[in-house]
């Protein structure tokens, strides 16, 4: 074979994605002996191997990893300039993610691929991973982004960087009468800030609400003034304008601390970080969602703090 064909570029990406030769077939409606076949063609066209088996899964050799790394995001460009000539309607991926994920760094990252692609859309949805995932495996979302490792049959991960740190927070005005502060003669416990009125917290089905209920409880908090909030940019409203307390991710918030609205609670733990991950079926393998995993783990690795 002289010159490698867009074909055979789309089978290595793919092999190179699912990590078989059997995934790929599916993916891409054709035989496993079409697909051995035409990786072979194309490592001879290159001189080198591209894959290497170690147990079920094709690995990436050092070179064929340096190679798809350089063709990958040529390909998608091009698809989506033929895109533009052969398809009526507009290529688009559809993103589930949280709205922490998409205010911290998910957002420019969707910004820079359209402007980079005037024929890509975007149609996204905001809610919790127990919301996400069965719409996932619906079929109605293409990928999405979660707190925490998902394991759910059929779907894979991908792990992305942190997610922002978190802080306790209430307001003012609470704070004043029940926190305990400089000079003060009396210095009230936890348990009299937290319990004094609302506290907000996730929805019962996120993991974080059984995080943050053991915390309060542990500081001797009662749960009769629990609220739940399933948005987090909602949730810090309702902390503010309830004189409420909660705990609230910084990124969201940053602006309500320097201006005073909002004020931090010391003496209350901070929950502990959790990994974001990309999730999503294989049969939406495409060279698009790749490339948006690959952009949002490199623009979350510099977000995380």
């Amino acid at each position: 074979m002289s010159r490698p064909t867009l074909l055979h570029l789309e089978t290595a990406l793919s092999v190179a994605h699912i990590g078989s030769f059997s995934g790929a077939a599916r993916k891409l409606a054709a035989t496993q002996p079409a697909i051995s076949a035409r990786v072979r063609e194309l490592e001879a066209s290159l001189g080198y191997r591209l894959f290497t088996r170690h147990g079920q899964r094709m690995e990436l050799t050092p070179k064929g990893h340096q190679f798809l790394e350089q063709v990958e995001p040529l390909f998608v460009q091009l698809q989506g300039i033929l895109s533009e000539h052969d398809a009526p309607v507009p290529a688009s991926i559809r993103v589930g993610c949280g709205q922490i994920a998409m205010t911290a760094w998910l957002g420019k990252v969707i910004g820079r691929m359209q402007s980079g692609n005037t024929r890509l859309r975007f149609h996204i949805s905001i809610g919790i991973s127990t919301v996400l995932i069965p719409l996932l495996d619906q079929d109605k979302l293409d990928i999405a982004v979660t707190v925490g490792k998902i394991d759910y049959p059929g779907l894979h991960t991908e792990r992305l960087g942190r997610r922002s740190v978190g802080v306790w927070v209430t307001t003012p005005d609470r704070w004043k009468k029940y926190g305990s502060y400089a000079g003060s003669a009396e210095k009230p416990g936890l348990a009299d800030l937290i319990n004094c009125g609302p506290v907000w917290t996730p929805p019962l089905t996120s993991r974080l609400y059984a995080e943050q209920s053991n915390v309060l409880r542990d500081h001797g908090g009662h749960m009769r003034n629990i609220n739940t909030c399933d948005d987090s940019r909602v949730q810090g409203d309702m902390i503010q304008n309830s004189s409420g307390l909660g705990y609230a991710q910084q990124v969201l918030i940053k602006e309500r601390l320097a201006s005073g609205d909002l004020v931090e609670v010391p003496g209350l733990p901070a929950i502990g970080d959790s990994d974001y991950y990309f999730v999503w079926r294989e049969s939406n393998l495409s060279p698009i969602v790749h490339m948006l995993i690959k952009l949002a783990k490199a623009e979350s690795e510099q977000s995380a703090v």
